[in-house]
């Protein structure tokens, strides 16, 4: 197998490390990867099973962040005996407890889970959260509660990194694991950034930043007039689905969350020059603190 193009210019060591690495992956058994698409709901009700048996988890009324909803867990594994153990494996039918054959066990302590959460660390480009005012901040995004614009775009900037060993393959087989191993609890979780054109609220920031026409490609609060006015009642219930910016500095937002183009807009015109550079500032922030941690091997997830 050929070293790929970002191993040119390492010393031949590493790239023969590499090479082992990327053929012992392409000797894997090929994934059926459609079991996670759509709703994947026998995966999310399994994973209910196992919060709700293992730590007491329910709903309660209300969001963690817009699309979140929030929940709470009666018994915490913070307030279990070291020792408690938890397993996640295929649940029994009509009940949270693990099904008696299940083929592949997760077991994990309450000792080791909290090992894990104590590995939690952020790596933040400073010239984005400059003194106490912008640690604030950075403290009030990291409970789930930056506003739209500014403070989303920010987030963008800081890196959240942990120890994070993974359940389940992409195909939601459950990866089989006993107490102690640590093989498979060496994973480390680093969020993704980037720049997000999908035209949300949350993200106007990217759109304002990267699209040097956007005005000529979304309704505009300006535009306020044009909105249908033939039907009295149809008006009001626009009003009243659009989020609006009164200055006229951002789109009309539809239902809460979607930008609304205008119709037969022009192409829109990227800043490319800046977009590359914040791209590569993004992808600094992270491979620095993976490097401050002392990982070795990154794995560049692409979802979307």
């Amino acid at each position: 197998m050929e070293s790929p193009i970002l191993l040119k210019g390492t010393c031949e060591a590493k790239a023969e490390f590499a090479t082992r690495i990327f053929s012992k992956l392409k000797a894997l058994p090929a994934m059926n990867k459609r079991v996670m698409g759509g709703a994947c709901k026998p995966q999310t009700d399994r994973m209910v099973s196992f919060m709700t048996d293992s730590f007491g988890f329910h709903a309660v009324p209300g969001t963690f962040v817009p699309g979140v909803r929030k929940f709470e867990l009666s018994e915490s594994p913070d307030k279990a005996e070291p020792d408690t153990q938890y397993t996640f494996c295929d649940r029994a039918k009509h009940s949270h407890k693990p099904a008696p054959h299940a083929k592949s066990k997760f077991v994990m302590t309450a000792e080791e889970i909290r090992k894990w959460q104590s590995t939690f660390r952020v790596f933040f480009a400073e010239d984005m959260y400059e003194g106490e005012a912008g640690k604030d901040m950075l403290m009030k995004s990291l409970r789930g509660q930056s506003a739209a614009g500014a403070e989303a775009y920010r987030m963008k900037f800081a890196a959240r990194i942990s120890m994070n060993p993974v359940l389940c393959t992409f195909d939601a087989e459950v990866i089989p694991r006993a107490v102690n191993d640590r093989v498979l609890e060496r994973i480390v979780l680093v969020s993704m950034s980037g720049v997000d054109f999908a035209g949300r609220e949350h993200d106007v920031d990217d759109i304002r930043t990267f699209i040097a026409n956007w005005r000529d490609v979304y309704v505009p609060w300006v535009w306020r007039h044009r909105l249908p006015t033939v039907v009295p009642s149809l008006l009001v219930w626009c009003f009243s689905s659009f989020h609006v910016d009164r200055h006229g500095e951002k789109p009309i937002v539809f239902n809460g969350r979607d930008f609304a183009p205008i119709r037969n807009h022009p192409r829109p015109i990227v800043k490319a020059k800046e977009l590359v550079e914040t791209l590569m500032k993004m992808a600094r922030i992270r491979l620095r603190a993976l490097d401050a941690l002392g990982v070795k091997v990154r794995v560049w997830m692409n979802v979307g």
